[in-house]
């Protein structure tokens, strides 16, 4: 019996596109500069910029214990900018407060009463009872006995010192019971909340 051929040829088997190996993505990824980018940015990030995590409610409803956000370590406070700060006494704690006085305000006391205003006041600070004359913006803090014997000599906030306060008033240690806080133990004013996520945004 004669056998049958079959003359159709076979296809010609499809040649396999050639994958990059790791290490040589990683060369390509050198070479174009990306890498290096990466790097910089990253470091740049970690110098600049530095996470903290709110321990407590003085900053309560801006921050709730437990939220995180993100630090700028090189940024000068403003008024009511929000930042972190070393408190010195308490080794391995950091705070959070609003900014509300800043160098050069003008500040004059009545026993534990502060008056705090970015004003001179029109009236003369030796003269008795300024707080029948305030000046407008003027803000009247209470602080303790101790903060009122330090500050008591003083007509302005000194350079590089500020005066901060909590948000929740009732249940914030500010600058009420330990006085002025100088720009060295400010670590950074805070700039974003990353966590919770249901509430993530800049902060102000």
């Amino acid at each position: 019996m004669n056998k049958k051929i079959n003359h159709k040829s076979k296809p010609a088997p499809r040649k396999r596109k050639k994958t990059k190996k790791p290490y040589m993505q990683f060369a390509a990824l050198v070479s174009n500069g990306t890498f290096f980018l990466c790097i910089f940015l990253g470091i740049l990030f970690l110098i600049k910029v530095g996470p903290h995590v709110v321990d407590g409610s003085s900053m309560f409803p801006t921050l709730e214990n437990g939220d995180r956000i993100f630090v700028n370590k090189g940024e000068i406070p403003k008024r009511y900018s929000i930042v972190t700060l070393d408190p010195l006494k308490k080794k391995k704690e950091s705070y959070v407060k609003r900014v509300v006085g800043l160098p050069g305000d003008y500040i004059w006391l009545e026993g534990t009463s502060l008056f705090l205003n970015q004003e001179q006041p029109t009236f003369s600070v030796e003269g008795s009872s300024k707080s029948s004359h305030l000046p407008d913006g003027t803000i009247k803090i209470t602080v303790n006995r101790a903060v009122a014997h330090k500050m008591g000599g003083l007509k302005q906030i000194p350079a590089d010192n500020y005066f901060v306060l909590g948000d929740n008033r009732n249940h914030s240690n500010d600058s009420r019971s330990f006085g002025l806080v100088s720009a060295k133990q400010i670590e950074g004013v805070a700039m974003y909340r990353y966590y919770p996520l249901t509430r993530l945004g800049r902060l102000h």
